[in-house]
Protein backbone atom coordinates (compact mmCIF):
# COMPACT_ATOMS: atom_id res chain seq x y z
CA UNK A 1 0.00 0.00 0.00
CA UNK A 2 2.84 2.36 0.67
CA UNK A 3 4.29 1.83 -2.76
CA UNK A 4 1.37 3.42 -4.72
CA UNK A 5 1.43 6.43 -2.39
CA UNK A 6 5.17 6.90 -2.92
CA UNK A 7 4.72 6.70 -6.71
CA UNK A 8 1.96 9.29 -6.55
CA UNK A 9 4.13 11.59 -4.44
CA UNK A 10 7.15 11.15 -6.71
CA UNK A 11 5.41 11.70 -10.04
CA UNK A 12 2.10 13.48 -9.62
CA UNK A 13 2.87 16.14 -7.03
CA UNK A 14 6.00 17.60 -8.68
CA UNK A 15 4.12 17.79 -11.96
CA UNK A 16 1.40 19.89 -10.36
CA UNK A 17 3.96 22.58 -9.46
CA UNK A 18 5.39 22.85 -12.99
CA UNK A 19 4.30 25.78 -15.05
CA UNK A 20 2.32 24.78 -18.05
CA UNK A 21 3.56 25.74 -21.46
CA UNK A 22 1.23 28.11 -23.26
CA UNK A 23 -0.80 26.37 -25.89
CA UNK A 24 0.51 27.06 -29.36
CA UNK A 25 -1.98 28.87 -31.46
CA UNK A 26 -2.95 27.08 -34.59
CA UNK A 27 -1.54 28.69 -37.70
CA UNK A 28 -4.22 29.70 -40.16
CA UNK A 29 -4.25 27.37 -43.11
CA UNK A 30 -2.68 28.83 -46.20
CA UNK A 31 -5.14 28.89 -49.07
CA UNK A 32 -4.31 26.42 -51.80
CA UNK A 33 -2.61 27.97 -54.80
CA UNK A 34 -5.11 28.33 -57.63
CA UNK A 35 -4.36 27.46 -61.24
CA UNK A 36 -4.29 31.17 -62.07
CA UNK A 37 -1.78 31.76 -59.27
CA UNK A 38 0.46 29.02 -60.66
CA UNK A 39 0.33 30.50 -64.16
CA UNK A 40 1.15 33.97 -62.84
CA UNK A 41 3.99 32.62 -60.69
CA UNK A 42 5.74 30.77 -63.53
CA UNK A 43 5.39 33.69 -65.98
CA UNK A 44 6.67 36.17 -63.40
CA UNK A 45 9.57 33.85 -62.48
CA UNK A 46 10.52 33.62 -66.16
CA UNK A 47 10.61 37.41 -66.58
CA UNK A 48 12.49 37.93 -63.31
CA UNK A 49 15.06 35.30 -64.34
CA UNK A 50 15.39 36.90 -67.75
CA UNK A 51 15.97 40.32 -66.18
CA UNK A 52 18.50 39.02 -63.66
CA UNK A 53 20.90 37.41 -66.15
CA UNK A 54 20.05 33.91 -65.10
CA UNK A 55 21.38 30.81 -66.77
CA UNK A 56 19.57 29.25 -69.69
CA UNK A 57 19.02 26.19 -67.47
CA UNK A 58 16.77 28.20 -65.13
CA UNK A 59 14.67 29.37 -68.07
CA UNK A 60 14.55 25.82 -69.48
CA UNK A 61 13.12 24.55 -66.18
CA UNK A 62 10.17 26.92 -66.57
CA UNK A 63 9.37 25.88 -70.17
CA UNK A 64 8.39 22.78 -72.09
CA UNK A 65 8.03 21.73 -75.72
CA UNK A 66 6.32 22.18 -78.07
CA UNK A 67 7.09 25.85 -77.56
CA UNK A 68 5.96 28.77 -79.74
CA UNK A 69 7.25 32.33 -79.79
CA UNK A 70 6.20 35.36 -81.78
CA UNK A 71 3.50 33.33 -83.58
CA UNK A 72 6.06 32.23 -86.15
CA UNK A 73 8.54 29.87 -84.53
CA UNK A 74 7.53 26.49 -83.15
CA UNK A 75 10.22 24.67 -81.21
CA UNK A 76 9.73 20.92 -80.87
CA UNK A 77 12.91 19.67 -79.16
CA UNK A 78 14.64 20.61 -75.93
CA UNK A 79 17.83 21.32 -77.91
CA UNK A 80 16.00 23.86 -80.10
CA UNK A 81 14.40 25.36 -76.98
CA UNK A 82 17.84 25.79 -75.38
CA UNK A 83 19.07 27.56 -78.54
CA UNK A 84 16.02 29.87 -78.63
CA UNK A 85 16.31 30.77 -74.95
CA UNK A 86 20.05 31.38 -75.28
CA UNK A 87 19.34 33.77 -78.16
CA UNK A 88 16.67 35.49 -76.06
CA UNK A 89 19.12 35.98 -73.18
CA UNK A 90 21.75 37.44 -75.52
CA UNK A 91 19.26 39.70 -77.29
CA UNK A 92 17.85 41.11 -74.04
CA UNK A 93 21.22 41.73 -72.34
CA UNK A 94 21.91 45.22 -73.79
CA UNK A 95 18.43 46.43 -72.88
CA UNK A 96 18.72 45.39 -69.23
CA UNK A 97 21.63 47.73 -68.63
CA UNK A 98 20.09 50.59 -70.56
CA UNK A 99 16.44 50.48 -69.42
CA UNK A 100 16.47 48.66 -66.02
CA UNK A 101 13.26 46.65 -66.57
CA UNK A 102 11.22 45.36 -63.64
CA UNK A 103 7.97 43.44 -63.27
CA UNK A 104 5.08 45.80 -62.64
CA UNK A 105 2.08 43.47 -62.63
CA UNK A 106 0.88 40.09 -63.83
CA UNK A 107 -2.54 38.60 -64.38
CA UNK A 108 -4.39 35.90 -66.30
CA UNK A 109 -5.97 37.35 -69.42
CA UNK A 110 -7.79 34.26 -70.66
CA UNK A 111 -7.78 30.50 -70.42
CA UNK A 112 -8.45 27.62 -72.74
CA UNK A 113 -9.64 24.36 -71.28
CA UNK A 114 -10.72 21.57 -73.57
CA UNK A 115 -9.91 18.07 -74.71
CA UNK A 116 -8.71 17.44 -78.25
CA UNK A 117 -9.67 14.21 -79.98
CA UNK A 118 -11.35 13.16 -76.73
CA UNK A 119 -7.96 12.33 -75.21
CA UNK A 120 -5.51 15.28 -75.20
CA UNK A 121 -6.26 17.79 -72.43
CA UNK A 122 -5.50 21.42 -73.13
CA UNK A 123 -5.25 23.62 -70.10
CA UNK A 124 -3.60 26.87 -71.24
CA UNK A 125 -3.61 30.08 -69.22
CA UNK A 126 -2.76 33.20 -71.22
CA UNK A 127 -0.86 35.27 -68.69
CA UNK A 128 0.19 38.90 -69.07
CA UNK A 129 3.31 40.25 -67.40
CA UNK A 130 3.71 44.02 -67.56
CA UNK A 131 7.25 45.35 -67.44
CA UNK A 132 8.13 48.86 -66.36
CA UNK A 133 11.35 50.44 -67.50
CA UNK A 134 12.98 53.83 -67.71
CA UNK A 135 13.57 55.29 -71.17
CA UNK A 136 15.06 58.77 -71.50
CA UNK A 137 14.11 59.60 -67.93
CA UNK A 138 10.47 58.58 -68.35
CA UNK A 139 8.60 55.51 -67.19
CA UNK A 140 7.33 53.21 -69.92
CA UNK A 141 5.66 49.81 -69.97
CA UNK A 142 5.82 46.73 -72.15
CA UNK A 143 3.41 43.82 -72.13
CA UNK A 144 4.51 40.21 -72.57
CA UNK A 145 1.96 37.44 -73.00
CA UNK A 146 2.81 33.90 -71.91
CA UNK A 147 0.93 30.71 -72.73
CA UNK A 148 1.23 28.59 -69.61
CA UNK A 149 0.28 24.90 -69.75
CA UNK A 150 -1.02 23.60 -66.45
CA UNK A 151 -0.87 19.89 -65.77
CA UNK A 152 1.08 18.47 -62.84
CA UNK A 153 3.09 21.68 -62.83
CA UNK A 154 2.94 24.97 -64.69
CA UNK A 155 5.20 25.25 -67.75
CA UNK A 156 5.48 28.01 -70.34
CA UNK A 157 4.68 26.82 -73.88
CA UNK A 158 4.64 30.17 -75.67
CA UNK A 159 5.66 33.83 -75.55
CA UNK A 160 4.25 36.77 -77.49
CA UNK A 161 5.47 40.37 -77.27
Amino acid sequence: MIRPIILICLFVLPASFCQAQPAQQAQPAQPAQTQSDKAIAVATAFVNDLISDTSVENLMNLCTVPFCHDDTVIVVTRKELRTSLTQLLKASAPYKEKYHPRVDSAYVLDMRKEVLFEMVPINIYFTVVNLKFTAQGKEATKMLIFAVQLSDEAKIVGIQE
